[in-house]
């Protein structure tokens, strides 16, 4: 209905009579930012519009659990880094021509592949051939057995029993674990190597091509073997007692693949997270809408 004439100018003056009487709250004209604006440009048009704006102080736990923000974020960030590369073990070999070989309980047949963590064994009456690409490579004896590991171009194989020759290549590293002793290659070279375990802490180490080094942690030592030479090398540690030396390489690298083993990293990796958080929840018990405020945001947190 539209009041038009004396009615509708008394009813239009009545009504500017009730604002003048009964004010209300005032509005602020808003604030407009420029395009390409910086942050402290942006703070200041943000305290501008929210001055006079009344908030509640800080509860006490506050400070606390910002001080521990950084640290959650940095729990959860190296869990989602880790997870992928725990979920999807490395290859470490493959298997080339194979008789009576085993890895991880099974038969391994040409084409299998070997993870990182994994011991190959080879029976009495068998031998095998392992790829460790770039032309470098491990042949296992009969009645032996090897664990692999694999971090970036180098790969190490950890003699545990028997014998092996091993092929390593300037593009591919092989370095190999006898006990406490290891084995490199000379940089830059493609070396041809024999090594026999005669006893659990002897063996006889031989080089055809190439020339490698022999380092003992117990004699803190190293020992050259040229092409065409052998040496006779006593180790502290049994070879099937020792400990492997994996390369570092992150969590991955020293992980078998086997899958429980990788449930139990992650799940550690996920309760270091949850302990985290409830650190952070013990400290923040029965705070109103007002005061979670500061915790996650220095501005103005809406509650409705």
């Amino acid at each position: 209905m539209i009041i038009t004439g004396f009615a509708g100018r008394a009813l239009e003056q009545s009504r500017i009579g009730e604002r003048e009487r009964f004010p209300g709250p005032q509005e602020k004209p808003p604030v407009f930012l420029d395009r390409g604006a910086s942050s402290a440009s942006i703070d200041a048009v943000f305290r501008q519009a929210t001055a006079g704006t009344p908030q509640e102080p800080r509860p006490p736990g506050s400070q606390f659990g910002m001080l521990f923000r950084p640290l959650l974020a940095t729990v959860v960030s190296a869990t989602l880094v880790a997870l992928p590369s725990l979920s999807a073990p490395q290859s470490a070999a493959v298997a080339g021509p194979s008789k009576s070989a085993l890895v991880r309980g099974s038969q391994m047949t040409q084409g299998t592949n070997v993870f990182n963590g994994d011991i190959v064994e080879v029976a009495q009456d068998g031998d095998s051939v392992l790829l460790l690409g770039q032309n470098a490579s491990i042949h296992l004896a009969g009645d032996s057995a090897v664990r692999f590991f694999r971090c970036g171009d180098t790969s190490t194989v950890q003699l545990l029993r028997g014998q092996m020759n091993f092929r390593s290549t300037p593009q591919r590293p092989v370095q190999v674990q006898l006990g406490d002793a290891m084995i490199q290659p000379t940089a830059g070279q493609t070396v041809i190597g024999g090594i026999a375990l005669t006893s659990p802490t002897t063996a006889t180490l031989s080089a055809q091509q190439g020339s490698f080094t022999v380092t003992a942690a117990h004699e803190g030592k190293s020992v050259l073997v040229n092409p065409g030479e052998s040496r006779l090398a006593t180790l502290t540690t049994p070879a099937n007692q020792a400990s492997p030396n994996p390369p570092l390489c992150g969590v991955a690298a020293a992980v078998p693949s086997n899958g429980v083993s990788t449930a139990w990293v992650m799940i550690g990796l996920g309760a270091a997270g949850l302990a985290t958080g409830l650190a952070l929840s013990s400290h923040q018990t029965s705070l109103s809408c007002p005061q979670k405020g500061p915790l996650v945001s220095p501005y103005t947190f809406p509650c409705n």
